[in-house]
């Protein structure tokens, strides 16, 4: 490389030329192949960066063969994946050999992962959150916070609502959030508080853990407010039930519900698709029943999705005291008791053994999406839900699972007269409710004869045991007291009503004129 003088001659084999002719070359020397730098694709930023170095002045550069041009401002850009090649030349028109350089592939972001939860219970206040994700080598996020190894045993959440969880993969791209939401841990014994689709359809008063005694309505929304988005959403795409706080008087008309226990078959709303009704009211039960769990167990405060369910018979007993401050009551002081099975199929059972109300609650949406398992009717999924809206009707305490049914056992009859002897056999206690009219059209006048005074509470059901109202409730002096109450004209048929004073309860049933 350099100038160099060379000298030539000619010879045949034997003979040689005189002289010598001088040759003057002069070889420029190539570039070195110049340093290459890259900032790879990241996860927003799909393309990478190829930088330049050379220790030489006045070079072009090409591309993977392209044209020789001066190096462009901030780099080449480069979008495909792979090996890329840079050559350069210097003003004497040589080039350099090509250094090379690997772009990879843009990192991709995982997808969202998979979330679980164990709701808090009486005794342990937190919720544990675990996750499934179909990547490895994942970093996780709880609610914002520093990505960290998922821990063993799941992370632990003390706040009730919804929590987000995101993964991040070694690339350092993050996923979508998923989210799941904690329930507030029930409180040791109760109460749990359940209302019934005819409640929520009344105008009567009703106790949340939090907020006292609401309207029936107010119960309602706040209910609705407590879910993700302020929407209750049952079902799946293209067989679903959506209603939003906003709508929940719409959604308070067309309750109570009856009907055959069946799938959705459209997208239904309470404005533009209602679904299919009768008399104005839902005619699917399984609809109209998970749509009163839902509201129960979104009731701010309330434990019931947590409660879990099992084998024998359901056992709660009432209040004593006011219903929204009471603590548990007996028997003997006045207590009314319920005990119900979950259900009496077995495969249902299987899928329920164990699990939560929460767990319920998804079973039943899924049935009203048209994911019902095998051995289990859309009927049986109706009945467990409604054994669990009755089960803690109006705030009651659980007393756990019993092998037999066990209730308060009083003697009643209809329209007549219930005697409890005391311990001193010559008092006799006496409770005795009369209608009149009866038929009736649409007043009736309740007759109350009792020898005892306690707390009261009067309530009208219809024939399938859907409390339609609560006409009287408060404190009942022995003696005899008048009630006047106007039948709404939506109450058609044979109602049956119940009174209970103290320990002591009677019942009966009033007929609507044709």
């Amino acid at each position: 490389i350099g100038t160099v003088t060379y000298y030539a001659q000619s010879t045949d084999g034997t003979c040689s030329s005189l002289s010598r002719t001088a040759v003057k070359l002069t070889i420029n020397a190539a570039p070195d192949a110049p340093t290459l730098g890259v900032v790879q694709p990241t996860c927003a930023v799909g393309s990478a960066t190829i930088t330049i170095t050379s220790s030489i002045a006045d070079l072009t550069f090409s591309l993977d063969g392209g044209t020789y041009s001066a190096y462009p401002t901030g780099g080449y850009t480069v979008t495909t994946s792979g090996d890329h090649t840079v050559m350069a030349k210097n003003t004497k028109g040589c080039i350099s050999a090509a250094a090379t350089i690997t772009v990879k592939g843009q990192p991709l972001a995982p997808g969202a992962p998979t979330l679980a939860i164990v709701q808090p219970t009486c005794a342990i206040g937190s919720a544990t959150i675990t996750i499934t994700s179909s990547t490895t080598n994942m970093t996780f996020s709880v609610d914002g916070g520093a990505y960290a190894a998922y821990p063993s045993g799941g992370y632990t959440v003390s706040g009730t609502g919804a929590h987000t969880v995101s993964a991040k993969n070694t690339d350092g791209c993050i996923s979508a959030d998923a989210r799941i939401t904690v329930n507030a841990a029930p409180p040791c014994g109760g109460p749990i508080f359940t209302y019934t689709q005819g409640f929520y359809h009344g105008t009567g008063k009703g106790c949340t853990p939090n907020n006292g005694s609401m309207s029936a309505l107010q119960v309602m929304q706040l209910s609705l407010q407590h879910m993700a988005g302020g929407t209750l959403y049952l079902g799946k795409p293209g067989a679903s039930f959506t209603v939003t706080s906003a709508q929940a008087s719409s959604l308070q008309s067309i309750l109570p519900g009856g009907g055959k226990a069946t799938k959705l078959g459209g997208n239904y709303n309470v404005t533009t698709n209602y679904p299919p009704l009768k008399n104005g009211r839902i005619n699917n039960v399984l609809l109209s029943q998970t749509i009163t769990l839902a509201l129960n167990i979104n009731i701010p405060g309330n434990g019931l999705g947590a409660f879990v369910l099992q084998d024998g018979y359901l056992t709660t007993m009432t209040p004593v005291g006011s219903a929204c401050t009471g603590q548990i009551s007996s028997c003997a002081n006045g207590g009314t008791m319920s005990s119900m099975k979950i259900t009496n199929n077995a495969t249902l059972m299987n899928l329920l053994r164990g699990k939560t109300v929460n767990d319920l609650l998804n079973l039943a949406s899924a049935a009203l999406g048209g994911s019902l398992p095998a051995g289990v009717s859309y009927s049986d999924i109706s009945s467990a839900v409604d054994v669990i809206n009755q089960s803690f009707d109006e705030g009651r305490y659980s007393l756990g699972y019993n092998s037999t049914p066990t209730t308060c056992t009083l003697s009643t009859q209809t329209d007549a007269t219930v005697n409890r002897t005391t311990e001193n056999p010559l008092v006799v206690q006496s409770l005795t409710v009369s209608t009149n009219p009866n038929p009736f059209n649409d007043k009736v006048t309740f007759t109350i004869k009792s020898t005892v005074s306690g707390n009261a509470v009067l309530n009208l059901y219809d024939v399938m045991g859907v409390k339609l109202a609560t006409i009287y409730q408060g404190y009942l002096s022995s003696g005899n007291k008048l009630i006047n109450y106007n039948v709404p004209s939506k109450f058609r048929g044979t109602l049956i009503y119940t009174l209970t004073v103290g320990n002591m309860q009677t019942n009966g049933k009033m007929i609507r004129a044709k």
